[in-house]
């Protein structure tokens, strides 16, 4: 009778854990499965590893892009469903058009059938000038140290950003350049130190990616004397958005 007994209580226990352990799996496949979604659909992550957006983008930044206002991409086949042209001003990340597998961003400063123009490190777009004021952001120590460096706020055509502009190359004009069709002119912030579209041309908006939206954390890496690396969070660029 006892023996029967535990044997009731034992078959009790083994249901229940299996009961449990059947519904945190289905839990954990539908958290896994909605991950995977969100990151085929609308999220990535991404890791800044150049200066050719500073000021406005790090080395040490790793950033989220949102995918749905460039279209869903189809898996396995390279093909973007519902896909809108992007804005001027947006942050894009792309696929490079140099390097296919690898991802580049940048900034669209120009659209399909925009004309664009460099004069004197000065853009100019439909032949609107870009109106220029001195920051008060200072540019990073590693920059300024190796080329006088001087950070701009850049108003044109109702947008508005930062950007970083040298003295090594004053007289680098580029176009007049007029947008082919369903492209943009990717430009990056650090205008001097940036390989864009005025080496490569217009980008197709069919290798859009995602566009960047927010820095989710920033590290600093910084080597000294004795050729060891540290670390340090950018605790300032935590949840910063990227416009």
């Amino acid at each position: 009778m006892q023996f029967r007994f535990l044997e009731n209580v034992g078959r009790e226990l083994r249901d229940s854990f299996l009961h449990l352990l059947r519904d945190y799996s289905e839990s954990l496949a539908l958290a896994l499965i909605l991950a995977l979604i969100l990151r085929q659909f609308v999220f990535s992550a991404y890791r800044i590893s150049n200066v050719m957006m500073e000021p406005n983008l790090r080395l040490g930044d790793f950033i989220l892009g949102y995918k749905l206002p460039y279209g869903v991409t189809v898996p396995f086949i390279d093909k973007h469903l519902g896909q809108s042209p992007p804005h001027r001003g947006d942050v894009l990340i792309f696929k490079c058009p140099t390097k296919p597998e690898a991802s580049c961003i940048k900034r669209a400063v120009a659209v399909a059938g925009d004309r664009v123009e460099i004069r004197g490190q000065r853009l100019y777009v439909n032949g609107v000038a870009g109106r220029y004021t001195k920051s008060d952001t200072k540019p990073t120590e590693a920059l300024s140290s190796q080329v006088a460096m001087v950070i701009l706020r850049e108003k044109i055509l109702r947008g508005e950003r930062e950007i970083l502009i040298s003295n090594a190359t004053q007289n680098s004009d580029f176009g007049p350049y007029v947008v082919p069709p369903e492209s943009f002119f990717a430009l990056g912030d650090n205008r001097d130190f940036s390989e864009d579209s005025r080496h490569w041309g217009a980008v197709p908006n069919r290798a859009i990616e995602a566009r960047a939206i927010s820095i989710w954390v920033s590290i600093d890496w910084s080597l000294d004397s004795a050729g060891d690396y540290h670390s340090k969070l950018r605790k300032e660029r935590i949840f910063k958005g990227i416009h």
